[in-house]
């Protein structure tokens, strides 16, 4: 198996061309109905890519976002949202790439001003990438141990002005219109799911019964340092 190397970050509007296609033979790879105009489209949509290189140089996985400012329910500040985030199945078991992203997100707030906070966002098609909530947070949304009161609401609030009526706020599922990417692999996934004692796999699961057709889960953590497992922090601090 070949090691992994190091994460890099690029602006989007600064990538190659040959990266570009790199990544999207990627997501190719991994999911159904994916286009290359509509890909590169996305990207220009986006900020930023994070890509996992392994020591061959070689892309192994990526993901995308942008950062905007919101104002709610006496709220202010930041939010994070991802957008494509895949990672090959060898390099799979590498942390480099969610503490690189942890990193990304301890930058931005550190950047906040007083009193405002900071969320991340994402829409996941895959139990890994829901994984990732609960070993980077204490609390998150939607969970199968308690939230806090405001997390439901917020995730509403910043999934309604993003997706509009494609956002569901009774199964908190984002559906997408027109053709859907959906995951490659649904018996393996199905069964790893079916035999996993992982509460939060199970969860992921109940709460998207039919991920495997491309339907995503919208979630939300709040980014803070009293938020995070105190081995996530120190990892990031380093």
């Amino acid at each position: 198996m070949k090691k992994i190397k190091h994460c890099q970050t690029f602006r989007t509007d600064e990538m190659s061309i040959q990266l570009q296609k790199e990544l999207f033979q990627i997501l190719q790879d991994y999911y159904t109905n994916t286009e290359y105009q509509e890909f590169c489209k996305d990207l220009q949509n986006k900020d930023a890519v994070l890509v996992l290189f392994d020591q061959e140089e070689t892309p192994v996985g990526f993901t995308t976002w942008f950062v905007r400012d919101f104002q709610f329910a006496k709220q202010k500040g930041k939010f994070i949202y991802s957008g494509d985030t895949v990672i090959r199945k060898h390099a799979s078991g590498s942390l480099a790439l969610p503490i690189a992203w942890g990193k990304v997100m301890l930058d931005i707030a550190d950047s906040l001003g007083t009193g405002e906070k900071l969320y991340w966002l994402l829409t996941t098609k895959g139990f890994r990438t829901y994984r990732y909530l609960s070993v980077f947070f204490k609390k998150f949304y939607p969970a199968v141990d308690s939230v806090s009161e405001n997390l439901p609401e917020t995730c509403e609030y910043l999934a309604r002005s993003l997706f509009g009526s494609m956002y569901q706020k009774e199964t908190g599922i984002l559906l997408r219109s027109g053709k859907k990417q959906a995951i490659r692999f649904v018996a393996e996934d199905t069964a790893y799911i079916s035999r996993s004692p992982d509460k939060h796999i199970r969860f992921f699961q109940k709460k998207n019964p039919r991920f495997f057709d491309g339907e995503e889960l919208v979630c939300l953590a709040e980014f803070s340092q009293e938020n995070l497992h105190p081995f996530i922090l120190k990892a990031l601090l380093k």
